[in-house]
């Protein structure tokens, strides 16, 4: 069992990264303000979310074990799409679905 003084170390360590990654992507989006580009132009071209018709979606990294896979996730209503091999049908998949539901 940890001590108290331990588990207030790994409190302050885990807020010094959450505060680490908040100021990375603060400067991520401000240099694709910079740049005029979106987020999911940063990565490649997604169809809104059918669901809320959100344009900020991207393609996430699933790793699990030594495999991994791919899928769009829209940032506003947190829908996800079906997780596949390649980033490339994982967006397919993803705008399969955006033609059938809007």
């Amino acid at each position: 069992m940890k001590t108290l003084e331990q588990l207030i170390e790994q409190v302050a360590w885990i807020e010094a990264c959450v505060e680490t990654n908040r100021k990375a992507i603060i400067e991520f989006n401000e240099l694709l303000k910079q740049s005029g580009l979106k987020k999911r132009d940063a990565v490649e071209s997604i169809d809104e979310c059918p669901f809320c018709g959100e344009e900020d979606v991207m393609i996430d990294t699933i790793l699990e074990g030594s495999v991994t896979e791919y899928q769009v996730s829209c940032s506003n209503c947190n829908a996800t799409g079906s997780s596949k091999p390649t980033k490339k049908e994982a967006a397919e998949v993803w705008r399969y679905v955006s033609t059938r539901c809007l």
